[in-house]
């Protein structure tokens, strides 16, 4: 397998703010089942999330969007780009992370098995069974991040948990086996990274102020009437 800092290397020249935005809630969130290729779509609170994510200010220096294919994330990017104003384009590289056989199952429902203790000690060179490594989906992901930056200027990347925290291991530099430990990465939340040349800087992580105030603490499982919460424009 060839190294992905190796392949992605030497095409983003530029200045750039990557501003990636994990989807909004979706059923799988609110009850904790793995969620990669099983697509879903956002529930009521979701599409809330949505809309509160495309008023956030942490969007205001966006120029462009980019999404992945999966439909929660085509949710949320259509929300953001209907209220910016904003040109928004699908890239299936930017999907989930395969979870192969654990796909809409449990995390508990395979805690104990070998495959599930070899993943969590190094998700970046172990898969679930049938499913993707870290470092397969790091290679896919930087790639179409890089492809979508190289005009420079600040794009929306509208992805999922695991993308993010691979992205962010990619030009934070960290160990790729550890990209779990990156956190917090809720449902509906905004990470920021501003790259010049080979250098990069976090400027947040996980940041969910443009949510209403309850919904912050567990943005992943807070349930109620979404109607009550609507953003004010």
């Amino acid at each position: 397998m060839s190294d992905p800092r190796e392949a992605a290397s030497g095409r983003l020249g530029l200045w750039c703010e990557l501003v990636l935005v994990r989807h909004g809630q979706t059923p799988c969130s609110v009850t904790g089942r793995f969620c990669g290729t099983h697509d879903t779509g956002l529930t009521e609170i979701g599409h809330r999330m949505a809309e509160h994510l495309g008023h956030g200010p942490a969007l205001d220096g966006v120029g462009r969007v980019v999404t992945s294919p999966s439909l929660r994330a085509r949710q949320t990017a259509e929300a953001i780009a209907a209220q910016r104003g904003l040109p928004s384009a699908v890239d299936d590289r930017l999907r989930e992370l395969s979870f192969g056989e654990w796909e809409d199952v449990l995390p508990a429902d395979v805690a104990h098995s070998d495959e599930h203790r070899q993943w969590t000690a190094d998700p970046a060179l172990f898969a679930p069974p049938g499913g993707e490594t870290g470092l397969d989906v790091m290679a896919r992901a930087v790639a179409a991040v890089r492809d979508a930056a190289a005009g420079g200027g600040g794009i929306a990347v509208v992805t999922h948990k695991a993308v993010i925290r691979l992205v962010m291991s990619f030009f934070l530099r960290r160990p790729p086996s550890r990209y779990r430990e990156l956190t917090p990465v809720t449902v509906g939340s905004v990470t920021r990274i501003e790259v010049r040349g080979d250098r990069a800087v976090l400027r947040s992580i996980g940041d969910v102020s443009h949510l209403p105030r309850p919904w912050r603490a567990d943005p992943d499982k807070i349930t109620g009437d979404p109607r009550e919460r609507s953003p004010v424009v």
